[in-house]
């Protein structure tokens, strides 16, 4: 069993990496796709739309990347080429 700050991150990143090949998805379909409970990834939504890696859809209320995870990739993009 992982350590509470481990399983975390690692729940986090599940979030973010669920995206990779779809635009948007709702909190239960994010919480199916990441094998939690729909509370447990409705709070890990909340927290990445907070710092921005994230952004609502409000009309759809639907999730999508945000402009913190565009400018990350932005960043490891910058890095790559060097």
């Amino acid at each position: 069993m992982q350590r509470s700050g481990t399983q975390v991150i690692s729940r986090t990143l599940d979030v973010i990496e669920c995206f990779f090949d779809v635009p948007e998805r709702g909190v239960n379909e994010i919480a199916r796709l990441c094998g939690l409970s729909p509370s447990t990834a409705h709070r890990v939504v909340r927290a990445l739309v907070a710092r921005g890696y994230l952004e609502q859809n409000a009309s759809r209320n639907r999730y999508r990347l945000g402009p913190s995870a565009i400018q990350f990739g932005d960043a490891v993009q910058r890095h790559v080429s060097d």
